[in-house]
């Protein structure tokens, strides 16, 4: 199963900007979890993610990587959508302590994320 059966992804752009206020596309389709169940299954049960795809959970500020059968990238943001940590390439069975003013996380590819991002910008398709 490439997605869970839960969650669907979406056709939404996101966008990682830089310090310098360069824009980066990550991702344009995009599984969002809102309710606990989703949040705490993630990425569980899902063979591969794609490049462009991505999951967003929120509230989320920490994530557990058990179950998971792939490394990602993962990006914490507050609740404007300002980057408060990013963890770079997280291998399956881990949990990651997140940020105690995270409010999104996103979950992208592993190696996705090669430049410093400091906020998102979300586009619906």
């Amino acid at each position: 199963m490439i997605w869970s059966t839960l969650v669907k992804p979406y056709p939404l752009n996101i966008f990682l900007i830089d310090d310098r206020g360069l824009e980066y596309l990550v991702a344009t389709k995009v599984m969002i979890a809102t309710k606990e169940q989703d949040r705490m299954n993630g990425l569980i049960g899902i063979e591969e993610l794609p490049s462009y795809y991505g999951m967003l959970l929120y509230p989320c500020n920490a994530i557990h990587m058990r179950g998971v059968k792939f490394p990602i990238d993962v990006v914490y943001m507050d609740m404007n959508m300002q980057v408060v940590r990013v963890v770079r390439h997280i291998n399956p069975g881990l949990t990651d302590e997140g940020h105690k003013n995270a409010y999104y996380t996103l979950e992208l590819p592993a190696d996705t994320i090669g430049f410093n991002p400091i906020s998102m910008r979300m586009v619906y398709k």
